[in-house]
């Protein structure tokens, strides 16, 4: 009779512990493919990071260094939009970082919130190409850009910690980590020639890429200083 109870107690510790095992999610993936397959399947996530720091990188470094008021061709009127955009951007997402404990959006809304910052980049590739909105009002998109992308930041990081088993919750936070990144270094690169082309149709010169013509053919003659 003691040894059917020691049994009955192992049988219902081994049961207890798979119930804890299947509470904290499926083991984590071993080895390099079932890794990759993984991380593959956390676009959810990664792909609005991707698009909201690729959208807010390319247009700070490729547009709003090609505006200034009241000429982009006036190098410090260029640089002085630049420092006070970049400002609001970072006022921006302070405020919207701040947030996240008091607010979060759902998954829809993450992904509403790049396209947001996709549309505002096309946006300031047409006002500095165009200047068709061309004052100091610019200035609250610059803060707009940075409430899209901080509220990006803080609600897939939220969003993910939330949904993803506690077994594979350190390595799928690690790897969506990695998708802003790959979004600011795709901004950089797309940057430099995006502020070319925008040199060049504002006649300015000095872009480290030049875009078709130089900016002095561009602008139909000698460059104007600035």
């Amino acid at each position: 009779m003691p040894a059917s109870s020691d049994s009955n107690a192992d049988a219902e510790k081994a049961s207890a512990g798979a119930g804890a095992g299947a509470a904290l999610g499926p083991p984590p993936p071993v080895g390099f493919i079932a890794t990759t397959r993984h991380v593959l399947g956390l676009w959810r996530y990664t792909i609005p990071l991707l698009v909201v720091y690729f959208s807010e990188y390319a247009a700070q470094s490729g547009a709003w260094a090609a505006i200034g008021f009241p000429s982009p061709l006036d190098r410090v009127a260029r640089d002085r939009f630049y420092k006070l955009g970049n400002w609001m951007y970072q006022i921006g997402v302070f405020i919207s970082r701040s947030s996240g404990a008091v607010y979060q959006t759902s998954l829809a809304g993450l992904w509403v919130m790049p396209a947001a910052q996709a549309g505002l980049l096309a946006f300031f590739i047409s006002v500095a190409a165009t200047r068709w909105w061309y004052n100091w009002g610019l200035l609250v998109p610059c803060f707009i850009c940075g409430l899209l992308g901080g509220g990006v930041y803080v609600n897939a990081f939220t969003l993910l910690a939330r949904h993803e088993p506690a077994t594979t919750r350190e390595l799928s936070l690690g790897a969506a980590s990695v998708a802003d990144s790959f979004g600011i270094a795709l901004a950089d690169i797309t940057g430099v020639f995006l502020q070319g082309c925008l040199f060049r149709i504002n006649g300015v010169p000095g872009a480290v890429f030049k875009c078709g013509a130089p900016a002095s053919l561009a602008a139909g003659g000698a460059p104007a200083g600035g």
